[in-house]
């Protein structure tokens, strides 16, 4: 979910020294139309992952099947800077709507993770590099934590509601991260 810090998290993925991958417009459409092939064929070349395709909702289990190592992060804001921070960026006409869209969302992935909580990460992009290195096991970097693409009127929030959620898996000795997933069913 866009307006959540997800930016700043890919940086961050970057300054850990992870190879990152961006917006796909083409792998986002492969997706849409339910192919995933070449999307986890990318994923093999990279190592930390932002904005679509690899945020669209069914990526999360996608990945999760792929990278059964998977370790997911759901990012938080204050739900109130969020909406209107959303608003400013996209438009949205029903505010209620998309709180509840987010609440349900949010309380699917934590469904989810119900049986494997060591696999779900909830940080507060203004928390920094301790928990985020924590989780991954890096050494924290001697540069402060990115703060990117801050919209002027909307501050950080709050670490109390999830907004975004990204996966991660260890391969070997590498990391590989996945930006802002969302979930539709339980783990069986």
């Amino acid at each position: 979910m866009q307006r959540t810090g997800t930016s700043s998290l890919g940086q961050a993925f970057r300054i850990l020294g992870l190879k990152t991958k961006g917006w796909d417009e083409r792998l986002y459409w492969q997706c849409i139309r339910g192919g995933y092939d070449e999307t986890l064929a990318e994923a093999e070349q990279h190592e930390a992952f932002e904005d679509l395709p690899w945020d669209y909702d069914p990526m999360l289990t996608v990945f999760d099947e792929a990278f059964p190592n998977a370790k997911f992060i759901v990012l938080t804001r204050d739900e109130d800077e969020w909406v209107a921070s959303y608003e400013a960026a996209f438009g949205i006409e029903d505010p209620g709507f998309a709180r509840q869209w987010r609440r349900r969302k949010y309380r699917s992935i934590r469904e989810y993770f119900h049986e494997r909580p060591e696999d779900l990460l909830e940080m507060d992009i203004t928390e920094g590099w301790g928990p985020l290195c924590r989780f991954l096991n890096l050494p924290v970097p001697t540069v402060p934590f990115p703060h990117t693409n801050v919209g002027t009127a909307h501050g950080w929030g709050s670490a109390a509601t999830p907004s975004t959620t990204t996966a991660v898996r260890s391969a070997a000795s590498r990391v590989r991260a996945i930006a802002d997933q969302a979930l539709a069913r339980r783990r069986h």
